[in-house]
């Protein structure tokens, strides 16, 4: 087996193995092998070495045969039922990595600043290393939200923590007057496709920032090893006059801080300390 991960095969039915091989049963009660065997006991009786070599020739023809099959069936369906138990418990592991080094690749931080055209330097991600003119220009540090799509595979792992093919990462930034957002989809079974999209607002524009629930109806062809219907995820909604963004969202205290960040900063440009 290469336990290599592949990210098609672990979002197929059987992560990639196919079915799981049959044990067929030996059906020993054939008529040809009762009688035969019958005639073989009569001959060992009554010939003696002409018996033994009937019997024998008998063995190797109904008796061996089928043994050796079975056998060789058992050890078929035991090394398709290992290799599905190693990728059933390291599915988690290996798709975290797999993700990872996909963001890595895509490194949407870098992406953002390029297509935004913001005053920035792409090539850096730490926000400490900024010179003081940039911060001064983006004062509000910009911060990522991440999530899944459940408009493809998605398996739930056992963790019970969904993972998807399809994922949405939006970047944030912050000048001393706009928002600039930048969001990127993909699919890790596509690895040359992506969608990107840019806007920016003013932050008189914005109506309101939130986080919010919403239920997520699953399509059950997608999914394996669960049975639920529907799920809770958790959304970023900005809303602006005549439009409502939602963006995939992911929560942890550092995501929820920044969030609760984002709507100080608007509420002080939007209502200034005279």
């Amino acid at each position: 087996m290469n336990n290599n991960f592949n990210i098609h095969s672990y979002f197929s039915h059987n992560y990639g193995l196919g079915d799981k091989p049959a044990v067929t049963k030996i059906k020993w009660l054939t008529k040809w092998r009762a009688l035969c065997t019958l005639a073989a006991l009569v001959l060992l009786f009554v010939a003696g070495p002409v018996g033994i070599a009937a019997a024998v020739v008998v063995a190797l023809i109904f008796y061996v045969p089928p043994i050796l099959k079975n056998n060789k069936e058992k050890k078929a369906a035991e090394e398709w039922q290992n290799n599905y138990n190693i990728r059933k418990n390291t599915w988690d592991e290996e798709y975290d990595k797999f993700y990872a080094n996909r963001v890595a690749k895509l490194n949407p931080k870098k992406s953002a600043i390029l297509k935004l055209g913001l005053n920035l330097n792409p090539d850096i991600i730490d926000e400490k290393k900024r010179t003081a003119a940039e911060k001064e220009e983006y004062p509000t540090e910009p911060f990522d939200v991440y999530g899944n799509l459940y408009d493809g595979w998605y398996r739930r792992g056992k963790d019970g923590i969904y993972r998807t093919d399809s994922n949405e990462i939006t970047w944030l930034f912050f000048s001393k007057e706009q928002i600039y957002i930048y969001t990127i989809k993909f699919k890790l079974t596509e690895e040359n496709k992506k969608r990107e999209n840019t806007q920016e607002f003013f932050y008189d524009d914005i109506v309101s920032v939130s986080i919010a629930t919403s239920s997520t109806e699953l399509k059950q062809s997608n999914g394996f090893g669960t049975n639920e219907d529907s799920i809770e995820t958790e959304e970023f909604r900005l809303v602006v006059p005549g439009d409502k963004m939602i963006f995939a969202f992911t929560s942890n205290d550092k995501t929820n801080n920044s969030v609760q960040g984002m709507k100080n900063a608007i509420r002080e440009k939007k209502n200034p300390k005279k």
